[in-house]
C-alpha cells in the first residue's frame, strides 16, 4: 500500500516552492506534531527543536506562512485548559481539495 503524499495549500499540483535549510528545519517541526495532541507550536519551541534563534524562528515560521505552508492560530490552551497565546501549524491539502 501505498504511503498518503500531504500536498501543502501554497503549491500548485507539479509546483515546487524554494525553501532554505533554515525554513525546512522549521517545516520539519511544525509538520512532526501534525498528528499529535499538540498541534500548533509556539516560537520557544521551534526554537528549542531547531536550535535557531528567536528573530530566525520568526522570519522562517513567516516565510513559510508567506508561501502557504504554515498558518497564525490564535488562542492556544495548555493542558490545564487555560488559554496559553498563540502559534504556528503546518497546513495540509487532501488529494480531494487537489482537483
Amino acid at each position: 500500500m501505498k504511503p498518503k503524499e500531504e500536498k501543502f495549500f501554497g503549491c500548485k499540483k507539479g509546483e515546487t516552492v524554494k525553501l532554505n535549510i533554515k525554513e525546512a528545519k522549521c517545516l520539519n517541526v511544525l509538520r512532526r506534531f501534525k498528528d499529535s495532541d499538540v498541534y500548533c507550536l509556539y516560537f520557544k519551541t521551534i526554537m528549542n527543536l531547531t536550535g535557531l534563534d528567536r528573530k530566525t524562528v520568526r522570519r522562517c515560521v513567516r516565510s513559510l506562512e508567506r508561501k502557504g505552508m504554515a498558518k497564525y492560530v490564535r488562542g492556544l490552551f495548555n493542558m490545564d485548559g487555560e488559554v496559553a497565546g498563540s502559534g504556528y501549524c503546518a497546513v495540509f491539502k487532501d488529494k480531494s481539495e487537489e482537483e
